[in-house]
């Protein structure tokens, strides 16, 4: 119990930290430029998710076989 007590404090703060953050970005910028900002900042990382290659070669798909209708 002291375990899962333990590891949840430390999931906890990795959630407080960056939403006191955010609050305090979202309360300088305004919250009309804070979503914007937020909207611009997911730009990297749609790029390098689109960019990575995939290893798994989908054209080698095994075909289904299908069951004869009755």
């Amino acid at each position: 119990m002291s375990h899962y007590a333990f590891a949840s404090g430390i999931m906890n703060l990795g959630v407080m930290l960056p939403g006191m953050l955010s609050g305090y970005l979202s309360d300088w910028l305004g919250y009309k430029d804070f979503f914007i900002y937020v909207l611009i900042a997911t730009i990297p990382a749609f790029l390098i998710t689109y960019f990575i290659p995939f290893t798994y070669d989908d054209s080698k798909k095994e075909q289904v076989a299908e069951l004869p209708s009755e």
